[in-house]
């Protein structure tokens, strides 16, 4: 069995390597291999930063944040090493303290994220809150495990503001999303940038990256709400339609910001050239809004 500290310069190393089905399983407290000698955990942290950045396309440094990684993403290591031991993660998890620099950012979204998407992961939904609590730019692409969304919000002011990061937010959140929770945080997100001019052209942005590089499995998975909705689809079990009644919610809000803007503001919509084939996202959420009134007004008038 490999200690605590090894664990986690080898966690670290394999968030470093680049991602794909040769990168190896999430390395564990309980593996057999012997110890290695590693570089100081900072080096590493660094390290981590600096690869993340350049996946996520940022300049150096991030955010002109020139500070440190510093190694306050390694007790969030720990606890990912300690995931099997509920005493041992409890008490790192305790000790981990909230983001102290751009590059701190990073490099915890580095871990959490690789961890979260590694099919031998965590799957507690608990343990897997707690991650994204820790990472906050995870939970923004993803779904914040709080109600207290505040911070996030910040934090998608803070990346509008520059070229780089407004870049790499637009195509974090236009990507399909791997939960139904996932889809409504996200049109949260966007429904809060429809009433400014300027902040709707980056609303129009996210839908036609969305549809530019994602048309496929977005229209894919709208096409089968609308399916469900009308009744074209069925005969699922109990709670296998639930699920899809989710998902079917999740992605009329998704498409909900951008409903509304083609009918407010048509002349926008015309002056895009590049946004267009969003017309089944609309039919959703029309269709979706319309069962909503039906069934509260079916609902009023029942005895």
């Amino acid at each position: 069995m490999t200690t605590v500290s090894s664990t986690v310069a080898r966690l670290l190393h394999w968030a470093i390597s680049e991602p794909g089905p040769h990168s190896g399983r999430l390395p564990r407290l309980s593996d057999t291999d012997h110890d290695i000698p590693t570089p100081e955990p900072a080096l590493l942290v660094a390290r981590l930063a600096a690869v993340t950045a350049a996946r996520l396309r940022l300049a150096d440094p991030p955010l002109a944040d020139d500070r440190p990684a510093g190694i306050e993403v390694l007790p969030l290591a720990a606890a990912i090493a300690l995931h099997d031991s509920p005493p041992g993660l409890a008490a790192a998890l305790d000790s981990v303290v909230a983001p102290t620099s751009a590059r701190d950012l990073l490099a915890r979204h580095g871990l959490v994220a690789r961890v979260l998407a590694a099919p031998d992961g965590p799957q507690s939904p608990s343990l897997r809150g707690e991650l994204m609590h820790h990472s906050p730019l995870t939970a923004l692409f993803d779904h914040p495990s709080s109600t207290a969304v505040e911070p996030y919000l910040t934090l998608v002011n803070e990346w509008r503001r520059r070229g780089d990061s407004r870049q790499t937010l637009t195509a974090a959140l236009a990507e399909p999303p791997r939960s139904a929770r996932a889809a409504r945080w996200r049109a949260g997100v966007l429904g809060r940038y429809r009433y400014r001019s300027e902040d709707r052209q980056w609303l129009y942005d996210v839908y036609e990256t969305a549809l530019l590089t994602y048309g496929t499995p977005w229209l894919h998975r709208t096409q089968e709400a609308v399916a469900v909705l009308t009744g074209a689809r069925h005969g699922l079990g109990a709670d296998a339609e639930e699920e899809q009644f989710d998902w079917v919610e999740a992605l009329a809000a998704w498409w909900g910001p951008l409903a509304v803007l083609v009918h407010r503001h048509p002349d926008e919509l015309r002056a895009r050239s590049m946004l267009f084939g969003y017309e089944p996202g609309i039919y959703l959420h029309r269709v979706h809004t319309r069962a909503q009134a039906r069934a509260g007004l079916e609902g009023l008038l029942a005895p």
